[in-house]
């Protein structure tokens, strides 16, 4: 289960550099990540604070995940397309310098 867990990182990492300019891509993929940790980490808290319960724990906790696992669909979708920007950029720059 941690190996199918783990597998998601590389191609979030992936996705995470293609949002930011070059400038500023360090600094953006870091903050995403970080804040993603902060957040991820402060579920058994919420989930605790919100259980009555012992037994409303499970339930709680699905309906996190399923929160958090539509924000992520939802921003993924919103989230620019980015197939071919380098070479729109590219072709831009040169376009812009033959001038």
């Amino acid at each position: 289960m941690v190996m199918l867990s783990n597998a998601a990182y590389s191609p979030l990492m992936i996705f995470l550099n293609e949002q930011y300019p070059t400038e500023l891509r360090a600094r953006g993929t870091a903050v995403s990540w970080n804040l993603g940790f902060m957040l991820g980490g402060l579920m058994p808290t919420l989930v605790s604070l919100l259980s009555p319960e012992l037994s409303d724990v499970p339930s709680r906790l699905a309906i996190f995940l399923v929160g958090a696992t539509l924000v992520f669909i939802i921003a993924l979708l919103a989230g620019p397309e980015t197939r071919g920007a380098l070479d729109r950029e590219r072709t831009a720059r040169l376009g812009v310098q033959g001038r």
